[in-house]
């Protein structure tokens, strides 16, 4: 089987609030009752508020429950780097991607 065959993949987009954490939620345990493996891609995504934080890090806690992996990666916008750094989960906005993909799994990982 390859990567593909055995991870899910969920894209956020948009400028994401509460309005939309059912929707994520709802997509994110679809995802990891089929998959081992759910890669989220951060790309897409033009703003979030923390009932997406929220949502990630319950993820990430059903997903070690269930001994599976979230893998984050993607790249980030100003205002996701902002928003990020002001929640705490990165330590500052000028830092680069894969950096920031580190900060974000670390801090997720250890209080999930």
């Amino acid at each position: 089987m390859s990567d593909a065959e055995n991870s899910g993949r969920l894209s956020l987009q948009g400028d994401l609030s509460v309005g939309d954490a059912e929707n994520i939620k709802n997509a994110m345990l679809k995802l990891l009752k089929e998959f081992p493996t759910i890669r989220i891609n951060f790309s897409p995504l033009e703003d979030l508020d923390s009932s997406i934080i929220q949502l990630l890090y319950a993820l990430c806690a059903q997903a070690k429950k269930e001994s599976k992996e979230i893998i984050f990666e993607g790249t980030f916008c100003q205002s996701v780097k902002k928003r990020l750094y002001a929640t705490g989960l990165i330590s500052k906005m000028e830092l680069p991607d894969e950096t920031i993909i580190n900060q974000i799994s670390e801090k997720i990982r250890i209080a999930s």
